[in-house]
């Protein structure tokens, strides 16, 4: 499977403008951890806790790799300096946590809309259709995250929210499908 390299910047730019808050610390998995995203998130002063592309023959062992008989050539990157501070803060061990952690969350959050909310299959034909799918399921894992919340400070609160999601969600099964046709 080939990795598509993804920009960044564009990523962290829309979430600074969608929360208001500076982005002080990057974790992504490998799609992420090319080069010029590294060099950047160094230019912006954001910690870069990707996993790095293609860093898989960076052992003892790379000295091998070349079956030149000259040797080999090195070509330094004009930003190495940012690219080095880059790469040892993405390997340390904070980033790893990092992305261990998020990894779980993620994956957690995949599981629990493939399981409970059919996430992995399409009850209608049609990409837009679709997409409505996909966000009735995200909102509903975030409803139940707040009720959730809401029950260790608020039970009261959250039992009237609670009833009222199941209406809710009892109103749009019934009558979602005959407004969008197959």
């Amino acid at each position: 499977m080939r990795l598509t390299k993804v920009r960044l910047p564009a990523l962290i730019e829309a979430h600074e403008d969608s929360t208001g808050q500076a982005v002080r610390t990057a974790i992504a998995d490998a799609r992420y951890g090319s080069l010029s995203n590294l060099v950047e998130c160094q230019k912006s002063q954001i910690r870069p806790h990707l996993k790095l592309l293609g860093d898989s023959h960076r052992g003892e062992l790379r000295t091998f790799c070349t079956r030149s008989r000259s040797g080999r050539t090195i070509h330094r990157h004009r930003d190495q300096e940012l690219l080095d501070r880059a790469r040892k803060i993405a390997n340390s061990k904070a980033a790893k946590e990092d992305l261990k952690r998020q990894q779980h969350l993620i994956e957690r959050s995949f599981a629990d809309a493939s399981n409970c909310h059919g996430f992995k299959r399409a009850r209608w034909r049609g990409l837009w259709k679709q997409s409505i799918q996909d966000l009735l399921i995200a909102t509903i894992q975030n409803l139940r995250k707040l009720v959730r919340y809401l029950c260790q400070t608020k039970p009261q609160l959250a039992c009237r929210c609670a009833e009222r999601l199941r209406r809710l969600s009892r109103l749009l099964l019934n009558r979602l499908p005959a407004l969008l046709p197959i």
